[in-house]
């Protein structure tokens, strides 16, 4: 710690200072603190700062920090006035509290502190476990800020009566350009104070055009409708769902309207009653190569009808994405049996955080089916799983089953898998040529899964191997990403 401050007091500047995972404690943790006045841009991520550190950053000058970031700890109530305090920073225009787990009672505390503020532009409250009853704060603290251009409120708890009044006292705010709401608990309601947001903007002149994003919330199409029917247009886009919807362009919801090209890609709100209609689309468009339909709520019913009636007609397509909806075993299967042709066109299919292996286990009959059908799908190249609850068992019999299939990407992160898993990857890969990058971060993989893996040369000759969050404590695996000779991952 003495030798950080000395060297820092040696220097006139330093641009970023990232103190991650520090226990600040003792006194000479605390001093360390002070080098933050020469800083321009801070992390101060997983530290444990709460209480006497966060005053002591509070109380210095800060007159050259420019970008703050706490996040992935614990605050109390005493720190919403410290938080405030540091927003006086004269250059400070960068705030970052994503996962900060705040509450309420802590956000209430930076509130009622938080003086009038023309400097600061960005203001991140994701993941701070907001709930019912913070809305007059969240409308305080937009009223303080009158420079904000992007508020994010992304994975919290909110609700209609959280919303709406945030929404009503950015009537005329001249700047802000960004709401992100996505992932919390609107529904339709929202729709009067939305539109009362987007036609008094209309009023002024000069303002800048706004984006809101209500992707993950309990909304659906008839929020489109009362918007339509509200009269509004303007400069203004809503993300709803996976689709950009522009005011200017609402005249009757339909699949056109509520799906964006751009070129040969689709994003679009495709909610279970427009499936029909959606698959027919795809059947009859020559040019979709890609197709972006995640937060729709899609069940095994809506891929039984986009495998039989759009995809198994459309040699074109070649990418859809299906994150975060319904679909299960029966939805999958429907959706391979479409691609086991010759002519079959679909080379990636991402079925991120879908339950489709929820209370599936091994012997389970749709699941051999799967299994068997899978292998049938030659011109598939890239699966994605991610988050789709598949048990170390299942994941084994998967691997086994592309022993010889031509996927070279796979992807099995934040699921069930442990060392049977680990071990039919280093079995499979003596036969598999194609396989070349695999994704089994934050799984139960233990140290004895890892060295299997380590002990096959074909698995340390592929591209990557994605470890990281797993519960095993081999030095090799720091940091968790375990690519050719253990060096960054190239595969973002």
């Amino acid at each position: 710690t003495m030798a950080i401050c000395r060297v820092v007091q040696l220097v006139a500047q330093v641009d970023v200072f990232n103190l991650i995972g520090r226990n600040f404690t003792g006194h000479n943790d605390v001093m360390l603190l002070s080098v933050l006045e020469k800083c321009v841009e801070v992390g101060l991520s997983s530290s444990k700062i709460s209480g006497a550190p966060l005053r002591a950053v509070s109380r210095l000058m800060l007159p050259k920090l420019e970008h703050l970031t706490i996040g992935l700890t614990q605050l109390t109530q005493v720190d919403g006035k410290y938080l405030a305090a540091c927003c006086q920073a004269p250059r400070l225009t960068y705030l970052s509290l994503l996962a900060t787990f705040l509450g309420n009672t802590v956000l209430h505390s930076f509130a009622i502190n938080l003086n009038r503020n023309d400097r600061l532009t960005v203001l991140n409250l994701g993941s701070c476990n907001l709930s019912s009853g913070c809305g007059s704060d969240l409308s305080t603290i937009a009223l303080r800020l009158r420079h904000l251009a992007q508020l994010i409120l992304i994975d919290n708890s909110l609700h209609n009566q959280d919303v709406a009044p945030l929404l009503g006292s950015l009537h005329a705010h001249q700047h802000i350009r960004e709401l992100r709401l996505s992932t919390n608990m609107l529904d339709n309601g929202i729709s009067h104070a939305l539109t009362g947001l987007l036609h008094a903007r209309r009023q002024h002149d000069n303002i800048a055009s706004l984006t809101v994003y209500i992707c993950g919330n309990n909304t659906d199409i008839e929020l489109l409708r009362s918007i339509r029917d509200s009269g509004v247009c303007g400069n203004d886009d809503i993300w709803l769902g996976n689709t950009c919807v522009h005011m200017t362009n609402m005249q009757k919801v339909k699949v056109s309207d509520v799906v964006q090209r751009w070129g040969d890609r689709l994003m679009g709100i495709v909610p279970p009653c427009l499936v029909p209609s959606f698959a027919l689309y795809l059947r009859t468009d020559g040019n979709l190569r890609a197709a972006y339909l995640s937060f729709n709520r899609l069940g095994n019913a809506s891929a039984r009808v986009l495998a039989k009636v759009g995809l198994s007609h459309n040699t074109i397509l070649d990418f859809l994405f299906l994150a975060y909806n319904e679909i299960r075993l029966p939805g999958l299967i429907a959706l391979l049996q479409s691609q086991t042709s010759a002519r079959a066109g679909l080379r990636a299919l991402l079925l991120l955080h879908n339950p489709v292996f929820q209370g599936v286990e091994r012997g389970n009959t749709d699941l051999h089916l799967m299994l068997s059908t899978l292998q049938r799908c030659a011109n598939l190249r890239f699966l994605d799983l991610t988050g789709t609850r598949m048990t170390d068992k299942t994941g084994a019999d998967l691997l086994m089953s592309l022993k010889r299939h031509p996927l070279d990407h796979l992807f099995l992160s934040n699921n069930e898998l442990a060392d049977e898993t680990a071990g039919t990857l280093a079995d499979i890969m003596e036969e598999n040529n194609h396989l070349m990058r695999i994704a089994l971060d934050d799984n139960q993989i233990t140290d004895t899964g890892v060295r299997r893996l380590l002990a096959s040369t074909k698995v340390m000759s592929m591209d990557c191997v994605l470890l990281g969050s797993n519960p095993c404590s081999l030095g090799l695996l720091q940091p968790p990403l375990l690519c050719s000779h253990f060096g960054f991952c190239p595969c973002d």
